[in-house]
């Protein structure tokens, strides 16, 4: 009797929170396309937030989970006929770069969704194209950033960590294309032989303050060699825009 009493209590204390902050929650999901999902969280006179929905049936109803800061935000659905879509990017001209994880990078453009680029890709679990960066010279230069895996022998291993003759089989690279023509060109081999596996390939891209590019790698499922200075999975690199390693660096000679 006591916990029903409690969980009472709890429902309008809810009730009584809602009511004060006049927040709504609005979910709209039309069962006849595989998703036309849109959800829009409503507080008060509230900021903006775009993001770009996956094209899945399965919906996850936790998808905002995040609390509430100082600011305050709606979030808008603005494109979900994307497949695995994994990272994107604002060009200068308001333009959205998508990087799906099946070797496709799109662009957004007037509402519309192009294909420009396909790159062989391996995706097994948590593997394939991932990360994508815009140079902060990009009005100079044209530079796309992107981070892939793929298998040492075009083969695509179906276990965990693919290893042959002490080679391992799955590797993640990070390639500097040039953006022009509404299409990518002229790659640029900056960092190869990065571990890969099945799960925890890394992948992130993003230039900080300091103008240095810095990408996660995951550990490849190797967790002690995470520690290896040798070893360039599970780590945090940081190198120049040509892919050289910056004097400053914390380890001498090395990402």
């Amino acid at each position: 009797m006591r916990k029903l009493i409690y969980l009472i209590i709890i429902i309008i204390l809810a009730v009584f929170v809602v009511k004060i902050f006049n927040i709504q929650y609005v979910l709209s999901c039309d069962k006849d396309i595989e998703l036309e999902c849109k959800r829009t969280l409503l507080i008060n006179e509230s900021r903006k937030i775009t993001f770009i929905a996956d094209k899945k049936t399965d919906i996850d109803y936790n998808y905002i989970d995040s609390p509430f800061t100082k600011e305050k935000y709606y979030v808008e659905s603005i494109k979900s006929d994307l497949i695995n879509p994994w990272g994107f990017e604002f060009l200068p001209d308001k333009t959205i770069l998508v990087t799906e994880r099946d070797g496709n990078v799109k662009l957004i453009e007037d509402g519309e969704t192009k294909l420009i680029y396909e790159i062989k890709t391996l995706v097994l679990i948590e593997t394939g194209l991932l990360g994508l960066a815009i140079d902060p010279d990009f009005d100079e230069n044209n530079y796309i950033y992107l981070y892939y895996t793929y298998s040492l022998d075009n083969s695509k291993p179906e276990y965990l960590i693919a290893v042959d003759d002490g080679k391992r089989k799955v590797l993640n690279r990070l390639s500097r294309f040039t953006f022009k023509d509404r299409t990518l060109k002229n790659e640029q081999i900056l960092i190869d032989n990065i571990p890969g596996s099945s799960y925890h390939s890394g992948g992130r891209l993003e230039f900080g303050p300091d103008g240095k590019l810095y990408v996660t790698t995951g550990d490849a499922q190797e967790i002690l060699l995470s520690q290896d200075p040798d070893f360039l999975g599970g780590k945090i690199l940081r190198l120049n825009t040509d892919g050289s390693i910056p004097f400053n660096n914390p380890y001498e000679n090395s990402y």
